[in-house]
């Protein structure tokens, strides 16, 4: 599940986007949820591609996650035809 808040830019930025996205994520093995807070900076590519970049934290959750915390990077690339390729890299802390 998505929370999702577009922050506005200035005028000159055309071709960047820039997202406050919250994210519950549910693991299929019914282990728990986790929460995520990402900071999403995309950039369009003229033919639908675009790449994006940003901080994400992990918030906890339920479950086996109800004591976890971490904090990394989020980077992708996509198009908006075929789809998304991203990679998230960081720390998680058990608490």
């Amino acid at each position: 599940m998505d929370d999702t808040h577009v922050i506005a830019g200035h005028p000159d930025t055309s071709g960047h986007i820039k997202l406050l996205n919250r994210t519950v994520y549910t693991c299929d093995d019914g282990s728990g949820t986790f929460n995520t807070l990402r900071q999403i900076f995309i950039t369009l590519g003229p033919d639908g591609s675009f790449t994006s970049t940003g901080p994400i934290q992990l918030l906890g959750g339920t479950g086996a996650f109800t004591d976890r915390s971490g904090h990394g990077v989020d980077n992708a690339a996509g198009n908006f035809a075929t789809g998304v390729d991203g990679q998230i890299s960081g720390f998680v802390v058990r608490g």
